[in-house]
């Protein structure tokens, strides 16, 4: 038997929120909920402006320059997040 829509939404928004607060915390990467074989697209006209076919490929050419531009002490991570809520309210 499968189980309702409303608990699998909510069981994926305890993932992500969770996954986005060890991320905040430094404890572990967002890429951790990353799917091996994810596809992402940036649009636009950007050098980054493409398809990435898995999530290594993503992380090589995307994040890691990105990640590089920060310093240990000032890392690349989100100081609070919006939503972060059960209800998404901030």
């Amino acid at each position: 038997m499968r189980e309702p829509s409303s608990t699998r939404t909510e069981d994926n928004r305890t993932t992500i929120r969770d996954a986005f607060a060890a991320w905040r915390e430094g404890t572990a990467p967002i890429t951790d909920v990353f799917a091996p074989d994810m596809t992402w697209r940036i649009e636009g006209h950007s050098l980054a402006s493409k398809r990435y076919d898995n999530k290594q490929q993503f992380i090589d050419e995307v994040l890691a320059p990105f990640g590089a531009r920060f310093t240990a002490s000032d890392p690349f991570r989100p100081i609070s997040i919006r939503g972060s809520t059960p209800t998404g309210t901030p």
